[in-house]
């Protein structure tokens, strides 16, 4: 008798959410599953789904006009592409793959969610992210303590066997088709380091930084502890540009909503947007990396070439700015480290490299356009919208000083948007 109601109760919550809000919940508990079939390949999945889902519901997508958030993420997207296909880069599917995944894709999925208005209340996503870090820790926990993180060979997930990729994984060749949950050689306070289901750690570091400033906003129960597991998660990461960026973006939370957050949503957008652009200013981005690393000078301990050989990267990609200002180098430039490629000139920031170095004033001019444009959307629509959808930006801006851009950012950006309640009135 206890187990039938308990299950009519599940079964009255399920139907209690919406359509929307059943898929993100679902995706969102099932990471684990999506993680073993191809998660980088999300986007398209997603896209496609939507596209079928409304054809044959409907006969069309029901889109209204693009605005300025969705043409300037897709043209950065195509000008990232066209750029290294100019510089040299091979056209193969993977690239046009991650031109999707990365950019086409998700600017439409925000195009549709704009058109249609859809929206997923906080606490659905908060719940299901409980269940996701309940699934971490019981992963790690197993890895940790029975298996005894030993070495191993990461296997291809589905979509990597799909596509015959046979080759084998090594550090630098990419991570998108793999099932590398954690790197048993770097470790951080003696632990191994940890990526989970997100590929890269400091991709994962900055799920674990949203979803901290998600319960934040949330009552649920046993909210210490569940902000413990999530600073645990962090360190586990190993990511040190994240453990500096959360509490700083902690603080600006403390600030702005120590009275109504209603009222003082303009500011919050502010700090959000004039963090990015002082950010990509050359000179101020070379003075906040010298003040990170001089901050982090503590925790350089636990893996001490990183920050040795960043320095020379940024160093170095600060001096060649001027050569291709306009449209950039398109591609890493040489090597700071002989015989290890990863180690190039226009690498490990999405701000300093990506952007100004590889796409030049025309690309970053993209790019903030775009930024600026879902930091207005978010404003405009701010009722019903908790205070973590301008903090991640704030929040992820700062992480991409010393990281670049992958899927995973702009799937949690994507996540932002639909995060408002119901009832909800523009203002």
């Amino acid at each position: 008798m206890t187990s039938g109601l308990l299950g009519a109760k599940q079964a009255s919550w399920w139907q209690n959410l919406n359509r929307a809000e059943q898929v993100v919940a679902a995706l969102i508990a099932l990471m684990p599953l999506t993680w073993v079939v191809g998660a980088k390949q999300l986007p398209l999945l997603l896209g496609i789904g939507l596209a079928v889902y409304e054809i044959r519901r409907h006969g069309t997508l029901q889109l209204k006009r693009p605005g300025w958030m969705v043409g300037a993420v897709v043209a950065f997207g195509v000008y990232r592409f066209l750029s290294e296909t100019l510089w040299g880069e091979p056209l193969s599917p993977s690239g046009l793959l991650s031109l999707l995944n990365t950019w086409v894709l998700p600017g439409f999925l925000l195009w549709y969610f704009q058109s249609r208005d859809i929206r997923v209340r906080p606490e659905i996503v908060a719940w299901s992210c409980l269940v996701l870090v309940g699934e971490m820790l019981l992963l790690w926990a197993g890895i940790h303590f029975v298996l005894g993180e030993p070495a191993y060979a990461p296997p291809l997930s589905l979509f990597g066997l799909l596509l015959g990729k046979g080759e084998q994984f090594f550090p630098g060749g990419g991570i998108g088709n793999f099932l590398h949950p954690y790197w048993p050689n770097d470790r951080v306070f003696g632990l191994a380091r940890f990526g989970f289901f997100f590929g890269y750690p400091e991709s994962f570091a900055v799920v674990m930084g949203f979803i901290a400033l998600l319960f934040l906003d949330r009552k649920l129960p046993a909210q210490p502890l569940l902000l413990g597991a999530c600073l645990f998660l962090l360190v586990l990461s190993g990511t040190r540009s994240a453990w500096l960026a959360l509490p700083l973006v902690l603080a600006v939370r403390t600030w702005f909503t120590a009275g109504q957050v209603g009222g003082r949503a303009l500011p919050l957008a502010l700090v959000a947007l004039v963090s990015f652009i002082a950010l990509s200013v050359p000179p101020v981005t070379e003075l906040v990396l010298d003040t990170v690393h001089q901050t982090a000078q503590a925790t350089d301990k636990f893996r001490p070439d990183s920050s040795e050989v960043r320095g020379r990267i940024y160093t170095r990609t600060l001096e060649r700015l001027g050569d291709e200002w306009l449209f950039g180098h398109g591609v890493p430039g040489p090597t700071v480290l002989p015989r290890y490629k990863p180690a190039a000139l226009g690498t490990h920031s999405f701000v300093l490299g990506t952007l100004l170095y590889r796409s030049g004033a025309v690309g970053t001019a993209l790019f903030v356009l775009y930024w600026l444009a879902l930091a207005g959307w978010l404003y405009r629509t701010r009722a019903g919208r908790p205070p973590c959808a301008l903090l991640a930006m704030l929040y992820i801006s700062l992480v991409l000083l010393t990281k670049d851009f992958e899927v995973t950012e702009m799937l949690v950006l994507v996540l932002v948007a639909l995060l408002r309640e119901r009832e909800a009135v523009d203002g």
